[in-house]
């Protein structure tokens, strides 16, 4: 086998490898916060048109896309080397739309390169799972994301925790810290009211 296509094998091999792990690592965050893991329903892969690709807009998880230059070196790369991964969509609801969960700038790279239809991984999440999975490939992939897009995401992922029902889980009620701030306030009172011996 030349070695061109062995590269180009071992990229397609790794590249599926990272896709699976994005799935899996979105659906342990699932599970690890709404406390179960979700309907086991198969992914379908297909090509989509590019134009019935929707932004993610379930939840605001504060990641900005590449600015213009990344945006068109990582076009240049997709077009020398072809596009290894698929972008992981659900549909939306009443229309023939998908929502994109994973690969926004994948997308938006394809698209400028000239292509109108894009490989992708179309799966079934209901909204607490789709801010899983975006939340978590984008923390997965981006390593260069700001401390407050990191906190945006956490901060979504809470949001749709107690969305769910699950703040006594996740954290305290802001009942509990009240009471457990009362309670320090208390001690540290009384540490600096007592005499010194």
């Amino acid at each position: 086998m030349p070695k061109r296509d062995m590269n180009d094998l071992l990229k397609k091999r790794m590249s599926a490898t990272q896709q699976a792990a994005e799935i899996v690592v979105g659906d342990e965050a699932y599970e690890t916060l709404f406390r179960g893991a979700p309907a086991p329903e198969a992914s379908r892969f297909c090509d989509l048109p590019i134009e019935r690709l929707r932004p993610f807009f379930t939840a605001d998880i504060g990641f900005r896309p590449y600015p213009p230059e990344k945006l068109k070196a990582f076009s240049q790369q997709l077009a020398e080397q072809g596009i290894y991964e698929r972008v992981i969509v659900r549909p939306i609801p009443g229309s023939n739309d998908y929502e994109i969960l994973a690969g926004h700038n994948r997308t938006r790279a394809w698209q400028i390169t000239g292509h109108d239809m894009i490989p992708a991984e179309v799966v079934s999440a209901d909204d607490a799972r789709a801010v899983s999975i975006a939340v978590a490939t984008n923390l997965l992939r981006r390593q260069d994301l700001t401390i407050i897009e990191r906190g945006k995401a956490y901060h979504a992922l809470l949001v749709e925790s107690n969305r769910n029902g699950q703040r006594n889980a996740v954290c305290p009620t802001f009942g509990d810290s009240r009471q457990r701030l009362g309670r320090n306030r208390r001690r540290r009172n009384f540490w600096r009211r007592s005499p010194e011996v």
